[in-house]
């Protein structure tokens, strides 16, 4: 168990609440979150992301193939924690912590309920290049060119 303790944190952004301890870190965020700087570019492929260590974690998982994590339960294993985790949570057990609050669907993923979320915006910004079909999630607009276009060649 870890134990946070509140601290001070003085620097404040000026384009949403997050603040922090120093002007590094807020500085930081600025760069990364609203302004979407990426100086860091792979140079295996077209990867660009705002931070150092997430080009690393890149290069390890992807052009090196590297998964030093491994489920405690079985034999999945992931390039990051978190996705062993969030695989633990799915399919190892049956807790759904993230609910959405317009109605009685649960996930254990928060990236699942994210994707549920567009059901209540009625948002469809994926939008076929052949036809008039339009999809709230990037995978559904995937099936269907799959079933409809790939099929009709």
């Amino acid at each position: 168990m870890r134990v946070f303790t509140k601290r001070k944190k003085p620097y404040r952004c000026k384009y949403c609440d997050f603040d922090t301890a120093t002007n590094v870190k807020l500085r930081r965020h600025i760069e990364c979150v609203h302004l979407k700087l990426k100086k860091f570019k792979c140079e295996k492929c077209d990867f660009a992301t705002a931070h150092q260590v997430a080009l690393r974690r890149h290069v390890k998982a992807i052009h090196m193939k590297e998964k030093p994590f491994q489920c405690s339960l079985c034999d999945f294993r992931a390039a990051v924690s978190s996705t062993v985790r969030t695989h633990f949570i799915s399919v190892h057990t049956n807790l759904k912590p993230f609910k959405c609050n317009k109605c009685q669907f649960a996930a254990s993923a928060n990236s699942d309920l994210k994707k549920h979320l567009y059901v209540h915006e009625q948002s469809k910004p994926y939008k076929c290049g052949e036809c008039d079909y339009e999809a709230a999630q990037n995978s559904n607009l995937q099936k269907h060119i799959k079933r409809k276009h790939f099929m009709e060649s």
